[in-house]
């Protein structure tokens, strides 16, 4: 199925297949980043009258990504990383956690 996933996205330009576990491993390296990001547009939905949901679930998905982060930095993530790889470190009880436990600048 990823592969199935992964062939569309770059039929539709928007995947390198080469590169998609790379990108996905940096991806989890930086995803704590947005939590807190997204916690405060979800206030400011709140606070405007509409709906925060969408904003909180991203942050609980940024939360979870980076719990589960393949790298401790984005410049940690090897280069041709492969897909499969990626998939199974973010997976539960796949091998990120060691990763995400790293200290992390401003957390």
């Amino acid at each position: 199925m990823v592969d199935h996933v992964v062939a569309n996205l770059a039929a539709a330009g928007l995947a390198d297949p080469d590169r998609t576990g790379t990108a996905l491993g940096i991806a989890s390296a930086k995803a704590w980043r947005y939590v807190a990001e997204m916690e405060e547009i979800a206030a400011t939905q709140a606070e405007a009258g509409l709906t925060p949901d969408l904003f909180r679930a991203m942050a609980a998905v940024y939360a979870e990504l980076a719990e589960r982060a393949v790298a401790a930095s984005p410049e940690d993530v090897p280069d041709g990383l492969p897909l499969e790889e990626v998939i199974d470190r973010l997976s539960e009880g796949g091998a990120g956690r060691a990763a995400a436990e790293a200290p992390r600048p401003g957390a």
